[in-house]
């Protein structure tokens, strides 16, 4: 008997995909996606993003909007967790991910690549009658992040949001404008504090937003960086 055929599922490709390539980056596959291990050498980047500002490509992590009347009852018993608790970023015990409130009616579900399966069942299960809809927004959406002291000044230059620690602490997410393009922009600190905004979009401007935020912190001595200096930053 003939064995059978394997099938694989092709890789998922992140909007800057080439130009990682152009700036040499090591490409590996993460959670059905090819992403950029390194640009130069983890620890240049991780030293970079520590002293000045590291822009890394997070296109690939999970990413769930939950949104109706009832969208607050529906993740509170999801996820076992006090409205209260949900009022800013929380982390989502068991997933590996964290949820953000974006409106009284809107959340978003953050995970790591290929993990917003876990997610995505506990709240079906939580599901039953409510008019509540969740959709999986990963594949529509690039995701860029800022890590290091200086990325608010880079995010001042190019959003008109107050991002001074006082207003836009760690879990703050606001939708707004980045560089003329609409964004879901999230505060994601690193380990230690170190601070970091993560800026959600439409995919098609991917490309245009990241060439934007290179050109933005060019006098602030930005660099890109890959998944392992960030893996090392977060502390996972």
């Amino acid at each position: 008997m003939a064995a059978a055929a394997q099938v694989h599922s092709p890789l998922a490709v992140t909007p800057v995909l080439e130009r990682l390539k152009e700036l040499g980056g090591d490409m590996v596959d993460e959670g059905g996606w090819r992403v950029a291990q390194s640009i130069s050498s983890a620890d240049e980047e991780v030293d970079r993003a520590r002293w000045a500002v590291g822009l890394v490509d997070e296109s690939a992590r999970g990413k769930l909007l939950i949104q109706g009347v009832e969208a607050e009852e529906m993740v509170a018993a999801a996820f076992d967790l006090t409205a209260p608790a949900i009022e800013r970023g929380v982390a989502l015990a068991g997933v590996g991910g964290m949820l953000y409130r974006l409106r009284q009616d809107l959340f978003l579900a953050c995970t790591p690549p290929g993990g917003q399966k876990i997610p995505t069942g506990l709240l079906e299960d939580a599901l039953r009658d409510r008019f509540v809809t969740v959709t999986d927004i990963t594949h529509g959406r690039s995701e860029f992040r800022l890590i290091g002291p200086r990325a608010a000044t880079v995010m001042s230059k190019v959003c008109g949001l107050d991002f001074h620690p006082s207003r836009f602490g760690d879990g703050t997410a606001r939708q707004t404008s980045v560089a003329k393009t609409p964004q879901l922009v999230v505060r994601r600190d690193a380990g230690g504090g170190l601070p970091a905004y993560a800026l959600l979009g439409g995919r098609p401007l991917g490309r245009y937003l990241w060439d934007t935020l290179l050109v933005a912190g060019e006098e602030l001595d930005i660099a890109p960086v890959g998944q392992e200096a960030v893996t090392r930053l977060d502390g996972v």
